[in-house]
């Protein structure tokens, strides 16, 4: 059961998000939260519910303070649906999380700088979707700690 939720549902939500994201620029709230309930059953089918909701706490209240401070200083950052999803994998993958933080990250900043370089945009000027970096992020995770 946890490796139909983790292999399978948990990337079909994102896949999901990520084309919601790529073509309307925002994710409905009901898909973080549909992936927030598949973590919170998967943590505690595997009886890590008190790690994994202290990770996505750890990580809801550190993304949404750069969300909010990205949003009053005026500069692109992380949408609210970001902090959202992000949280809710926290919920199913607990401190692992970090890693698909770093490597969506990193992957996103290789894509802004291809971009720029390619189409001569200013780096600041660059707006990404990020959760389907988050996706690919997410896959690569699975696998490193699943080796």
């Amino acid at each position: 059961m946890s490796i139909i939720i983790l292999y399978i549902i948990v990337p079909v939500l994102l896949f999901i998000c990520s084309i919601y994201d790529l073509k309307k620029g925002e994710i409905e709230n009901y898909w973080s939260y549909i992936l927030g309930a598949v973590g919170i059953i998967y943590s505690i089918f595997v009886n890590q519910f008190k790690s994994n909701f202290c990770a996505a706490l750890i990580i809801f209240i550190a993304l949404y303070s750069v969300y909010i401070f990205s949003a009053l200083i005026g500069k692109y950052g992380l949408g609210g649906a970001d902090v959202r999803i992000l949280t809710a994998l926290a919920l199913s993958i607990g401190y692992n999380i970090l890693s698909i933080i770093i490597i969506s990250s990193v992957l996103n900043i290789i894509y802004i700088l291809f971009k720029s370089l390619f189409t001569r945009q200013k780096l600041n000027s660059i707006c990404t979707k990020y959760v389907p970096f988050i996706l690919v992020g997410y896959t690569i995770t699975l696998f490193l700690i699943n080796k």
